[in-house]
């Protein structure tokens, strides 16, 4: 890690230590197995956590605005209601992630990989979605987190 990236994640590490009635902690690692941020808080805003190991990370309910998640590895995270506003997930891999109620207004999701995970409830406005990888079966969850009305005949 560069000598920048050391000094962002001290200075989150710091900022996290300083807050008190911790409810979550653990330790994010990347694809190597190094850990590349500690925390304390499910408080995670603007956040580096490029092609972090998330793989069943619990971030339900997690403020995550504007957190860098480009590559990180998100299989089967619960992600319910978090809030990933602008938040940055170009290349993610979601599979089996569970969105529900997930707040991704102006998240940036291009190419990141979704197929089988839960949409429904999740708010995806403005959201950049080009070559994001779906099922078919999710194709009704992401047009109603998009805005669009879905009506049964």
């Amino acid at each position: 890690m560069t000598k920048a990236g050391n000094e962002i994640l001290k200075g989150a590490r710091e900022a996290l230590a300083m807050v008190s009635g911790s409810n979550l902690s653990g330790e994010i690692r990347n694809k190597k197995g190094e850990v590349i941020f500690t925390y304390k808080e499910k408080y995670l805003s603007q956040a580096n956590l490029v092609g972090a190991d998330l793989r069943e990370a619990d971030l339900s309910g997690a403020y995550l605005v504007g957190a860098d998640l480009t590559d990180a590895d998100l299989r089967g995270a619960n992600l319910v209601g978090a809030d990933l506003t602008d938040a940055d997930l170009r290349g993610a891999y979601l599979v089996g992630a569970n969105l529900v109620g997930a707040n991704l207004v102006g998240a940036h999701l291009s190419g990141a990989n979704l197929r089988g995970a839960e949409l429904h409830g999740a708010n995806l406005v403005g959201a950049n979605l080009r070559g994001i990888k779906l099922n078919t079966n999710q194709l009704a969850s992401l047009a109603i987190a998009l805005g669009v009305i879905v009506r049964e005949k």
